[in-house]
């Protein structure tokens, strides 16, 4: 006869959060992995191509973005919602196989649309038809990540993470060795890039559309295709918002500083996104998953726990970046790109707050309100585009890195608040508030110091990092569960490792 397992409370509260750390763990190795080519990528870049040449590739590469979100670039997202409403084997079936055709027909159309667009869109931009044959390659990687990103949504609902990390490790190895040898072999600059970024992206659509015709029939339902076309819509509005919230400063930059200011503010911002990457890995799974998650007896509870550990790894990271900007630029870039180690704090803040308001902003999906969303993200880019018209010409690049800030200030709140009446969720304010003082200190000991040395800005930030953790200790932020769970995994690393 067999035992019967118990599964307590608490037992299941630490599978959960055992599971929630295992597949953020995955995820962030395809995040760190894209983030390792971005720093190996950055150097060639900076020293391949000019800060105007660096800037236009910036400018051309979210003009087209925007175009893929108002055509339906969204559209994959829907997989989550319609997914998770029957456990039935089939009707998963029939909407992945939906999801990924129905996004390989939308990248078609919008590919096709946009390369006829694409001579006008030039001359709209640049006053010249000059950059049409890039603008070509741009919308032809765009039609091909529609569908990649469909099958993407299918292993991140499914849990597949490994399948999810192996595949994006693979196009990313494909776009490096293609990128550089078209860059540094050949000299064909921006063309490098954008012809790396589109055969990497080709050979990946043909091996996982191999895959995926290997396990499933590829059933369309044309019913179910505009049910999801519904529920995207709203996305796509969302979309726009939020193209307009991170990339809005672009355009208005363009119209009161040189291109060569232009490159310096968009390598502040590829700082930046060491604080997105890390999120992301947790966000990929969170945003999938938490439908089922929130239905859990502690769902609350699960909420408020997940909420503190996001909160605290988020600020540690972001204090890091904070503390190591200027020594990170002086080995990544080269001296032109420097100015840039002034503005990352504020756009770390902004996008650690993004963060926040992520998180909230996943119950509105929950509740099947993506229009509440949309609505709440164009609030946001109001605020944006004011912030960026008043701001951008007094300020520069401080402007549209204040006004950025801004906007994500407003949509946590609003976000927060209203996802509050979909579920009454708690969080650890206690805990939260260690947190918050703890940063104020160190950055306070920061700025308070005048610091020219890079070796020396490198030995500080190291002390003050290390100090950040130390005063979290001596206020006791940590339970004392937490500090059992840390001792015994320590103790078992260290067994494996001996």
């Amino acid at each position: 006869m067999s035992a019967t397992v118990t599964v307590t409370p608490e037992r299941a509260k630490r599978s959960l959060l055992n599971e929630i750390l295992q597949a953020s763990a995955l995820y962030s190795l395809a995040l760190i992995a894209q983030r390792v080519v971005g720093v190996l990528l950055f150097p060639l870049y900076t020293h391949y191509l000019a800060p105007s040449a660096y800037g236009l590739l910036d400018l051309m590469d979210q003009t087209v973005s925007l175009w893929g979100l108002l055509i339906g670039a969204q559209f994959s997202a829907a997989l989550f919602y319609h997914y998770f409403q029957d456990q039935a084997a089939d009707w998963r079936r029939r909407v992945v196989a939906t999801t990924i055709l129905g996004a390989a027909g939308l990248g078609v159309g919008s590919g096709l649309l946009g390369l006829a667009g694409a001579a006008p869109l030039s001359r709209l931009l640049f006053g010249t038809s000059n950059y049409a044959g890039y603008f070509y390659l741009l919308f032809a990687s765009m039609a091909v990540s529609f569908p990649l990103e469909a099958c993407f949504c299918w292993f991140k609902a499914t849990n597949l993470a490994g399948l999810f990390v192996f595949s994006s490790i693979l196009r990313l190895v494909l776009t490096i060795g293609i990128t550089a040898t078209l860059l540094v072999v050949y000299k064909l600059g921006i063309l490098a890039i954008l012809w790396g970024n589109l055969i990497s992206g080709i050979v990946l659509l043909i091996l996982m559309g191999a895959y995926c015709a290997n396990r499933m029939s590829f059933t369309f339902d044309w019913e179910l295709f505009v049910r999801m076309c519904r529920f995207s819509v709203p996305l796509a509005l969302t979309g726009v918002a939020y193209f307009i919230i991170h990339f809005g400063d672009r355009f208005v930059l363009q119209r009161y500083v040189s291109l060569t200011e232009l490159g310096v503010y968009s390598a502040g911002y590829k700082i930046e996104m060491l604080v997105s990457y890390i999120h992301s890995s947790f966000h990929t799974y969170w945003s999938a998953q938490i439908y089922e998650i929130v239905r859990r007896e502690d769902g609350r509870k699960m909420f408020a726990r997940v909420f503190t550990y996001m909160i605290l790894v988020l600020a540690t990271c972001a204090l890091g970046l904070t503390l190591f900007a200027g020594p990170l630029l002086a080995v990544l870039a080269t001296p032109a790109y420097y100015p840039a180690a002034a503005i990352v704090p504020v756009i770390v803040a902004a996008y650690f707050v993004r963060a926040i308001g992520d998180f909230f902003r996943c119950l509105l999906y929950v509740n099947n309100r993506p229009g509440l969303d949309a609505f709440y993200n164009w609030i946001g880019a109001g605020v944006g585009l004011a912030g960026y018209f008043l701001l951008v010409p007094p300020l520069g690049m401080w402007g549209a890195a204040i006004a950025t800030l801004i906007i994500f200030v407003v949509i946590a709140v609003i976000a927060a608040r209203s996802s509050y009446k979909i579920l009454p969720w708690e969080i650890e304010v206690g805990r939260i508030v260690k947190i918050a003082v703890c940063a104020a200190v160190v950055l306070s000991v920061r700025y308070s110091l005048q610091i020219k040395s890079i070796g020396m800005e490198f030995v500080l930030g190291l002390g003050l990092l290390l100090f950040f953790g130390l005063l979290l200790l001596l206020l006791r932020f940590a339970t004392f569960g937490e500090l059992a769970a840390a001792r015994k995994a320590v103790g078992t690393m260290t067994r494996r490792f001996a």
